[in-house]
């Protein structure tokens, strides 16, 4: 049942047995006004939220199909014709199932593309894992198993790309602060800007500031990038990006993340990010 650009065959509450926070799972029809795509996609709402799209469905709508949606404590599994044709991609996470991974993103970059995936399925993914993270309904171990996987379809994505040639004005540092290690946001940047023709100066994970600052200062990119994520780190935003702004050949400091909002616009050397589609806009220009 449902109406098209909300859901056709629409399965609510799961009741007892379901994922915790799961409300709707839908065989999920997209318009071509919608975000990712046009066409019949599978999608998961948790905690009544956005709908999450889990990948395209890839069968012939010409034809009659039969449809169901089976409930299980660890997921939700789509069946078209009698056969599963997707699990979620919380139940890969829960499962530790790599190749079931593989199969859900590989499919839905086949069909929207890297970039609509990583915006469209893998984010609205990591918002959830961080619920379930929060909660106690996921382990460490499972939350780091996920991770990986979509960091090593991001270093992937990015080299393949070609290199850049480095110019005067197409320089971007890109680092996160001391005891902040969630880099897939930073690894998305990364591949934007190379894809863009930017060079990157990539550091990754828990940088010291006195070593971005030398760096900054022997390698004079024009511009750095970085992200404020996760709430343990114990760093004053504002005093941070005091000593940054402090680096004479730097023009532009952009920054994102949670609590990067915390010291926005503090001068007129920093920018806020506050998503994928303002930093194509503003950066990649």
């Amino acid at each position: 049942r449902g109406t098209r650009g909300f859901g056709f065959w629409n399965l609510g509450t799961g009741g007892p047995g379901a994922p915790d926070g799961m409300t709707n799972a839908w065989f999920l029809s997209l318009s071509p006004e919608s975000v990712g795509g046009i066409g019949l996609f599978l999608a998961t709402v948790f905690d009544r939220g956005q709908p999450v799209l889990v990948q395209p469905l890839a069968i012939d709508l010409r034809r009659w199909h039969t449809y169901g949606i089976v409930w299980t404590g660890r997921g939700v599994t789509f069946v078209v014709d009698g056969r599963p044709v997707a699990a979620t991609l919380v139940a890969c996470m829960v499962e530790l199932d790599e190749l079931r991974f593989e199969k859900i993103v590989s499919n839905s970059i086949f069909k929207i593309g890297f970039e609509e995936t990583i915006s469209n399925v893998i984010y609205p993914l990591l918002d959830r894992i961080g619920v379930l993270w929060q909660t106690g309904s996921i382990s460490a171990a499972q939350e780091h198993f996920m991770s990986n996987l979509i960091r090593q379809k991001l270093i992937a994505a990015i080299d393949g790309l070609p290199p850049c040639e480095k110019k005067e004005r197409n320089q971007y540092l890109l680092f996160l602060p001391e005891g902040e290690q969630h880099e897939i946001g930073l690894l998305f940047y990364y591949y934007l800007l190379k894809k863009n023709g930017k060079y990157v100066i990539y550091l990754g994970q828990s940088v010291p500031l006195n070593d971005v600052i030398e760096i900054a200062e022997t390698r004079t990119p024009p511009f750095l990038l970085t992200a404020f994520v996760c709430s343990q780190n114990s760093i004053d935003v504002l005093s941070y990006l005091q000593e940054l702004e402090k680096i004479k050949n730097v023009e532009k400091i952009y920054i994102t993340g949670a609590f990067a909002n915390q010291s926005a616009h503090i001068s007129h050397k920093t920018e806020l990010i506050s998503n994928i589609k303002q930093f194509c806009t503003y950066i990649l220009v």
